[in-house]
């Protein structure tokens, strides 16, 4: 498996780093880029001396010039690690651009030459060759257009749904999708093509971290799954409030957040737009739903992937937790705006330390089992019951069974209910050894699945070869009660104690040497810890102890 940052310009910068440690001390040779080696390609010429190409593709997008990296820097970020000494670029070739590349290439000292060989004057009518040779302190390519004979390749197409991801100061990075990156080295065809092109098709990301949000700046608020916004409007504006005034946040809202029955299209739109926008440094569910995974076909991957930032969400938002898992960005499972955030009275404080922890902190995160926990939500028809806090009843503290072991791994799962539907559809499910040794994260609904139910998935899973993957368990304390099927406190402890040992039966049959904790307070319970997919979770069965990080 390649390791590899999740941001792209944290590859890139980087692969620079690494660059300047290999061609520390070498003189040069007099190669160019053009002299590229068909098997290694340009990382033995002068090219790769001082080679940096941010500052270039940076100054481009100030100057309001649209030119796309294609080559092997569009490789390296999207994750390969082998090295380059140049700088191959893609723009669309309208005369009307040709005032704003001339001002960007002139900006960082280029030299231009024509197919020739011939140099030419840094300004606009040079940009209108069908290819240029460019040579700047700091990195040297071809500067290619559509005009070129590229075969049946739409490489105009290329350029115009290229990638971006945020660059230094504000400024955008572009460069090409990882599918029409892989169809150029395969249509060019030499030996070092066809390698990067099966390197990027096999290339797998470790999750992790994407940047942080700080105070002060904005927040998605989405309803991926269910727009309940526009029909309790009361919960939704109370977590808003406390998103600006308790955490400093800006919630940018859009057009499906409040919004009941909204297409998974459109949705997906939502999603997408949160994500592309560089102003907006984290994304946070509404609440969560029922029919998320068809919202999934319709994200763009690649664009997500290229902007990674936290996402907070829980229960239906599993889909997306998974999806963000699988593209390289560990997710938060937990926190909602109608929930959590909209809570009657104040955000729990438990709830709040963790959240606070997860969205602006980075580090390690010690769990303590909460000495009062509830389970019994507020009519949100009478929003007058806001003013109050709901009902709680004493901790029972966590529930430890199986080995005395300590398991130190990814988080992955979320609620069960949800994780069966995503088998069902085989979605966002990798190969089953892509989890060994990880920590399994699940959680039941306030449709309150009762044991039976929650036997049979975890039978399928098991089945599946998935729970054995995992040497530890953290299930969530199951709720119990719900406001369409109230139950007595005798009730309760009867549905959770069946729950509890539905676990137990199946894991003795699948997973019978998975240490598993019980009622860890996570999920579908008040308070709330925020738990990361696809980040690192420590479970120390001896001492009794999890810590997450965020």
């Amino acid at each position: 498996m390649t390791v590899s940052p999740v941001s792209p310009l944290d590859r890139l910068r980087l692969a620079v780093e690494r660059t300047a440690e290999l061609v520390q001390g070498r003189a040069a040779t007099g190669l160019s880029h053009d002299d590229a080696d068909p098997e290694h390609g340009t990382i033995a010429t002068d090219g790769a001396i001082g080679f940096d190409p941010v500052p270039l593709l940076a100054e481009l997008d100030r100057q309001g010039a649209p030119v796309v990296a294609i080559g092997q820097v569009a490789g390296i970020l999207h994750g390969s690690l082998e090295l380059t000494g140049d700088l191959d670029l893609l723009w669309d070739g309208d005369p009307a651009r040709a005032e704003a590349m001339a001002k960007a290439f002139a900006a960082v000292g280029a030299r231009l030459l024509d197919e020739e060989g011939a140099e030419l004057p840094c300004t606009p009518e040079a940009f209108g060759a069908r290819k240029l040779d460019y040579r700047t302190p700091q990195a040297s390519g071809d500067l290619c257009t559509p005009a070129l004979p590229w075969g049946e390749l739409d490489v105009a197409g290329f350029a115009a749904r290229a990638l971006t991801t945020p660059g230094p100061d504000g400024t955008l990075l572009r460069y090409l999708r990882r599918a029409d990156l892989i169809a150029m080295r395969r249509a060019i065809g030499r030996p070092k093509d066809l390698r990067r092109a099966a390197e990027l098709e096999q290339l797998a990301i470790v999750p992790a971290a994407p940047p942080k949000p700080r105070p002060g700046d904005r927040i998605a608020v989405l309803s991926a799954g269910a727009g309940l916004p526009q029909i309790f409007p009361h919960p939704h504006e109370l977590g808003l409030r406390r998103l600006r005034e308790e955490y400093g946040l800006e919630p940018v809202e859009y057009p499906t957040t409040r919004v009941l029955g909204a297409s998974p299209e459109d949705r997906a739109a939502d999603v997408n737009a949160a994500f592309a926008d560089p102003t907006v440094k984290a994304v946070i569910a509404t609440i969560g739903g029922e029919d998320q995974i068809t919202v999934l076909p319709h994200l763009d991957r690649e664009l997500i992937q290229a902007n990674p930032k936290p996402f907070f969400g829980y229960s239906d938002n599993t889909n997306l937790l998974l999806l963000l898992r699988n593209l390289g960005i560990v997710s938060y499972h937990g926190a909602s705006v109608m929930v959590e955030l909209g809570r009657g009275g104040r955000v729990h404080p438990d709830t709040d330390a963790s959240l606070r922890a997860a969205l602006f902190e980075s580090g390690p995160y010690e769990l303590r089992p909460a000495e009062r926990f509830g389970d019994e939500n507020l009519d949100w028809n009478q929003p007058e019951l806001l003013a109050g806090e709901p009902t709680d009843e004493p901790g029972t503290g966590w529930s430890w069974h199986g080995p005395e072991r300590v398991v130190d791994g990814p988080g992955w799962g979320g609620n069960l209910e949800i994780l069966s539907w995503m088998a069902m559809a085989d979605r966002e499910i990798r190969p089953v050894e892509e989890y060994a040794g990880g920590v399994l994260l699940l959680e039941t609904s306030e449709e309150m699945p009762g044991g039976e139910e929650v036997f049979r998935i975890l039978r399928n899973l098991g089945e599946r070869g998935l729970l054995r993957q995992f040497p530890a368990l953290l299930m969530g304390r199951a709720k119990a009660w719900n406001i369409l099927a109230p139950r007595t406190a005798e009730e309760k402890t009867a549905y959770r104690t069946a729950q509890r040992e539905a676990v137990l039966r199946a894991l003795t049959q699948y997973a019978p040497d998975t240490m598993v904790v019980f009622d860890v307070d996570f999920g579908h319970t008040d308070p709330q810890t925020v738990m990361p997919i696809g980040g690192r979770i420590r479970v120390d069965g001896a001492a009794k102890r999890i810590t997450v990080w965020y």
